[in-house]
C-alpha cells in the first residue's frame, strides 16, 4: 500500500518592476494580466530540496497614444528557493505542487510597472508498505465474529509524461490579419481516457480564445475564439484495460 512519508510546503512571494519596451506605447491604463509557474529544475540535497523556476506574465494594458490602443509587455521573475525536508525523505522522489495564489500588477509611472506574485509550493514523499491485518479469530465456541470481502487498490504504474499538441488556427475572412497576439486563454474540455495494453488513449477539447493587434484600419483590435479536438495514445507499461486510472491533465 502506499502512504505519505513526509511533506512540506513553502509560501514565496515574488515581485520585481519592469520597463516598457522602447517600440511599446506609454501605458495608461492596466486592463488585466495572466501568469503561470514553470519549474525547471528539482533538486535534492542534505535533507533539502532545491527547487529553481519562472514567473511568466503578460499584461495587457491600454495607451491613448497609439491607433491600436491595446497592448501588452510579457516578462519572466525567476526564482530560487530551498525547501526543508525530512532526513528521511533525502533519498525520495518528491512529488511539487505548485499554486498561484495572486497575481496582482500597478503602475509606478507611463513607462514602469511593479509586477507582484505570491506562490505556494507543496512537496509530497510517499512510500510502500506492508499492513497486516485480521482474517479469523480462534478461540472458545461462544466466540461471535463478523467478515466480509474488500476490494483494495493499489498502485501499479506511476509516472509523468507529455503529449504534445500542435495544430493551427484559421481566421474567417471577416477577420482581420493578426499583427502580434496580445492575450490568449486556452484550457481543457470533456477529456476521456481509455485504458488499454501498455498504453491509454486520449482525446478532448480545448477552447482557445485570442485577443489581437489586426491588421485593419476599421478594426484595429480584434479577438476569436474557437475549439479544437484532439485525440492520441500514450505509452505506459505496466497498464491494461482492468486497472482503474486516475490521471491528471495540464496544460504547460
Amino acid at each position: 500500500m502506499n502512504k505519505l512519508k513526509c511533506k512540506s510546503s513553502l509560501q514565496l512571494t515574488l515581485d520585481d518592476d519592469f520597463n516598457v519596451p522602447d517600440i511599446k506605447p506609454d501605458i495608461d491604463r492596466i486592463i488585466t494580466q495572466q501568469g503561470d509557474l514553470k519549474i525547471s529544475e528539482i533538486k535534492a540535497m542534505n535533507g533539502k530540496l532545491l527547487v529553481k523556476g519562472e514567473l511568466g506574465f503578460n499584461v495587457l494594458y491600454f495607451s491613448e497614444e497609439d491607433a491600436r490602443p491595446i497592448h501588452n509587455i510579457s516578462g519572466e521573475i525567476p526564482f530560487d528557493e530551498v525547501i526543508n525536508m525530512e532526513l528521511t525523505c533525502a533519498d525520495d522522489d518528491p512529488i511539487v505542487k505548485w499554486e498561484l495564489e495572486d497575481l496582482s500588477t500597478g503602475l509606478i509611472n507611463s513607462r514602469k510597472l511593479s509586477v507582484k506574485s505570491i506562490v505556494s509550493l507543496n512537496v509530497a514523499i510517499e512510500e510502500l508498505y506492508d499492513e497486516e491485518t485480521g482474517v479469523m479469530v480462534e478461540g472458545p465456541e461462544d466466540v461471535q465474529y463478523i467478515s466480509k470481502n474488500i476490494e483494495i487498490t493499489d498502485i501499479s504504474v506511476d509516472k509523468k509524461d507529455t503529449f504534445r499538441i500542435k495544430d493551427e488556427i484559421i481566421l474567417p475572412t471577416n477577420k482581420g490579419n493578426v499583427i502580434s497576439v496580445l492575450f490568449d486563454a486556452i484550457r481543457l474540455n470533456s477529456m476521456e481516457v481509455r485504458l488499454l495494453e501498455d498504453k491509454f488513449t486520449i482525446k478532448g477539447d480545448m477552447p482557445v480564445f485570442i485577443l489581437y493587434s489586426s491588421e485593419s484600419e476599421e478594426s484595429p483590435i480584434e479577438y476569436y475564439d474557437t475549439e479544437i479536438s484532439f485525440g492520441g495514445t500514450v505509452d505506459c507499461n505496466g497498464c491494461n484495460e482492468d486497472m482503474v486510472e486516475d490521471i491528471t491533465f495540464r496544460i504547460l
